[in-house]
């Protein structure tokens, strides 16, 4: 057996209480890792799940423009696209469904026409969770599922039998589940999933598709995808991106990816220097042994070994415990939260790579230093001992240098193309700002001493002076201890801050009308008025639809194929635009919205940029026989909340019917060139304290006849995805502080114990069993309030440059946005662990004599 093996085993072994604190610190600094990078997965899987039953996981999709049909042939030419994942494809089309002969009353609601998707029941999961209240995804061709609507009118079940009626003889069907799905009434139809050979079949369209859903491989913009290939589809056909892009969910995806990265990487960061500190706490204590060695015959060479031998072993110790600790504590939270975790467990490969690679290099590096000075001094030097005090110069090299770590970390974040930019700071500008803060923990502790020493002294009546020397004794290792506490508050700053400033960015963006109620043929001025006026009702913008003809020119589409008629929507500007968060592509809203009040404007969609001839600008003229107007084109607009809710209420074929030729004019102008008056649709937003049922109630007795439905449920399960996120973070974070905090814990009672020489003296000269006690607190609150200011202002320093990452590579329109209580709660109960976690040894000093004190300290 090597002697520096000896040296190393005997090290450990000899000091058994300092190795389990060690030891101690490792373990948790190991769980640290594995399990907030474990569980910050977590969360962002089950975001995914939550997304992919909300709007599906395609991210782009082809779909034809005027309602047609494709040859299928164009499904295996996107699946042969490099960049694409999968791909699969759907065929919409209307059936007649109803009850077979032995179930029929004769009756009207025997039979009923649904709007039948073909789909892959066996690609479908990739593509979309759908959601089922009863029953499982079909696997035989004959099986279907039913919408809530369908299930209703036709009273069947999962198991029930139905038909397609077509000529000559009928399809037998089997209910194989029921999809629950809102009914927003004339604007959707009952809606049946089946396989798409059988409704090609029924519906004679064999080999034919209505639209082809695409989810990429990682790291693909979806635009440039779109743009690459538009080329290689039809002039009919419309290859963009999907709903959950329109919308920016993709970004926010990216962003969890981000967080996780992000994330992993500080915690790999503050377990490392847990770590480090931990096997570095006895530094003094193992120069004099080393020195010991020296005097006997060792080497510098066998010290230096045996050191690195003895971080491996605490490293590789902590790592055994600590990785199936954390992964455990992960699994027990995730359990928990199950409500919110339908995903279940997602271990993270980044996290358990950096758990294994921190934990065995922090217990090298920490075994460094103490080797290092045993070997720069001669033995009688290191076996003397003497208390050298600590020279202002090196605090001022510490402030000097933890100044240039963070000029260098900040400045490699700033300069440089995106792409250098987070990679140079992920690499290279995160550790040295990391570096930097654990650096100025030590002057702001001497700052924070100096200023309330004698406050503080007065509290605990203690001597000012007794307070004041025996923190500036030891600066460097109160200051690394208060450091390294600091690494959970950071964690959790950075979360809460980050995840608040994503979520009110992100919320913010989808934004449209509580409510929409309609008829046939739409709403009078009567109707209107009466809806308005009922207490509950905050905001109302109705909303008129015209046909008309664009005067000797084709504007929109695609002549000969497109039919010279333009949608055109009218509505109240200022109104619809504080109801309704819509995206500017092109034009000014401060700047369009007067001219449109005049009446001679109009904004077209963005689905009009297929038609070639007019732009931002460009005037063209609208109308029937005599009736005509010239109106400036003044914006090009989209709205993703209104995409999302065509996709969720059913009726994406008639909003894309009319989508690719829509203009919008004001209301009042509309109404007096076509002399309509009558709204299509109202607008509605309602008084959150009015449930959607009484708000339908009395809606339909103030204006009978129309229809009503609330969209506020698809803004709920925005908020609720989240919230569900933010909360999953804030205990993710909460964790890591409790964590770092317990392994700071091991710290403090070390440091407790390698000063009993120090504690035995004071008893000794008279001082008695309360005052070491509070002596022990009044450090304890120095260093936890050193760690809560500097862990507070790191957590707002990193918030700030991932905030400025995710609206750079994420492309989110959010601001940093500071949550000040929940910093402010962090940061005392960061003080009061810290308390709790020096209390204990405080404790057990009360149970000593000077005597045994005094021996303690000189023995170890």
């Amino acid at each position: 057996m090597p002697p520096s093996w000896r040296l190393a085993r005997n090290n450990l072994l000899g000091r058994r209480g300092r190795t389990f604190l060690v030891l101690g610190a490792a373990v948790i600094a190991c769980a640290l890792i594995a399990s907030i990078s474990s569980a910050i997965a977590s969360a962002h899987a089950t975001m995914e799940l939550a997304l992919a039953r909300f709007l599906g996981r395609s991210e782009a999709r082809i779909v034809h423009q005027f309602d047609g049909r494709f040859d299928q042939a164009l499904l295996g030419t996107v699946r042969g696209w490099p960049e694409v994942e999968e791909a699969m494809g759907y065929l919409s089309t209307t059936l007649t469904l109803a009850r077979p002969e032995e179930r029929a009353t004769g009756g009207p609601d025997d039979a009923m026409t649904v709007l039948a998707i073909g789909t892959e029941f066996d690609l479908l999961p990739g593509f979309r969770e759908l959601e089922l209240s009863a029953g499982e995804l079909p696997e035989a061709r004959h099986e279907i599922v039913v919408d809530t609507p369908t299930a209703e009118r036709l009273e069947v079940g999962v198991g029930d039998r139905l038909v397609l009626r077509q000529p000559g003889e009928s399809i037998g069907l089997v209910v194989a589940a029921v999809h629950p799905r809102p009914y927003v009434g004339f604007l959707q139809q009952p809606t049946i999933w089946a396989d798409r050979g059988l409704v090609g079949e029924a519906a004679d369209l064999p080999g034919r598709l209505s639209s082809i859903m695409i989810r990429l491989a990682d790291e693909h913009d979806v635009e440039a995808f779109c743009a690459r290939h538009l080329d290689e589809v039809p002039q009919t056909l419309a290859l963009e991106p999907a709903e959950r892009v329109r919308a920016g969910f993709d970004r926010q995806l990216f962003a969890t990816r981000l967080g996780l990265i992000i994330g992993s990487l500080l915690t790999f960061l503050s377990a490392a220097f847990i770590i480090v500190i931990g096997m570095t706490t006895g530094v003094i204590e193992q120069q004099r042994e080393l020195a010991m060695i020296r005097a006997v015959g060792g080497t510098r060479g066998q010290l230096v070994r045996a050191q690195l031998w003895t971080g491996l072993i605490v490293g590789a110790a902590g790592l055994s415990i600590g990785l199936p600790l954390g992964l455990g504590i992960a699994a027990a939270l995730v359990r928990y939260f199950h409500d919110l975790l339908p995903a279940g467990l997602a271990v993270s490969r980044l996290g358990v790579v950096l758990t294994i690679a921190g934990s065995l290099a922090a217990g090298v590096v920490g075994a460094i230093y103490p080797s290092w000075l045993a070997g720069r001094v001669t033995p009688l030097e290191a076996m003397t001992r003497p208390a050298r005090p600590v020279r202002a110069r090196s605090i001022a090299l510490c402030i000097v240098f933890a100044a240039l770590c963070l000029l260098l970390g900040t400045g490699l974040a700033l300069s440089g193309t995106e792409d250098f930019r987070f990679w140079s700071y992920l690499t290279v500008g995160l550790p040295l700002t990391f570096l930097a803060y654990f650096l100025l923990a030590v002057p702001v502790l001497v700052l924070l001493i100096v200023i309330l020493h004698r406050p503080l002294a007065l509290v605990l009546r203690l001597p000012p002076d007794l307070v004041r020397g025996s923190l500036l004794s030891r600066p460097f290792r109160h200051g690394f201890t208060a450091a390294a506490l600091t690494v959970g508050l950071a964690i959790f700053v950075d979360s809460w801050t980050v995840d608040q400033s994503v979520m009110s960015g992100w919320i913010d963006r989808i934004r449209f009308a509580d409510a929409l109620a309609g008829g046939v043929p739409g709403l009078t001025p009567k109707q209107q008025r009466a809806i308005a006026e009922l207490p509950f009702v905050e905001d109302v913008c109705p909303i008129s639809h015209t046909q008309v003809r664009t005067i000797d020119e084709q504007v929109f589409g695609i002549e000969g194929v497109s039919p010279p008629y333009v949608q055109v929507f009218g509505f109240e500007p200022s109104v619809f635009f504080r109801m309704n968060n819509i995206d500017w592509l092109q034009g000014d809203p401060e700047a369009a919205i007067p001219r449109l009040e005049t009446g001679d404007a109009i904004l077209v969609a963005d689905r009009f940029l297929v038609a070639h001839d007019v732009g931002l600008g460009d005037a063209i003229t609208l109308g029937e026989g005599r009736v005509q107007r010239e109106f400036e084109i003044v914006g090009v607009v989209s709205a993703a909340g209104l995409d999302i809710a065509t996709y969720l209420f059913g009726i994406r074929s008639a909003y894309m019917e009319v989508a690719i030729s829509a203009v919008f004019m004001d209301f009042d102008a509309a109404a007096e060139l076509f002399n309509n008056p009558i709204a299509r649709l109202l607008q509605v937003n309602l008084n959150d304290d009015v449930t959607d049922e009484e708000a339908e109630r009395r809606v339909l007795a103030a204006a009978p006849g129309i229809i009503f439905f609330s969209a506020r449920w698809i803004r709920d399960t925005i908020e609720e995805i989240s919230d569900s996120v933010l909360a999953l973070n804030s205990a993710a974070s909460l964790l890591a502080l409790l964590l770092a905090s317990l392994a700071v814990a091991t710290i403090i009672v070390a440091n407790i114990r390698s000063r009993r020489f120090e504690y035995g003296v004071l008893r000794a000269v008279g001082g008695h069993r309360g005052l070491l006690l509070r002596l022990v607190l009044a450090e304890g609150v120095f260093i936890g309030l050193t760690g809560a200011i500097v862990g507070g202002v790191m957590g707002l320093h990193f918030a700030a440059l991932d905030v400025m990452f995710l609206r750079d590579l994420a492309g989110l329109p959010i601001a940093l946005d500071v949550p000040p209580r929940p910093i402010l709660l962090a940061g005392a109960v960061l003080l009061a662990m810290t308390l709790l976690a020096a209390a204990p040894g405080g404790i057990g000093l009360l149970r000593r004599t000077p005597s045994a004190l005094i021996a303690a300290g000189r023995n170890a």
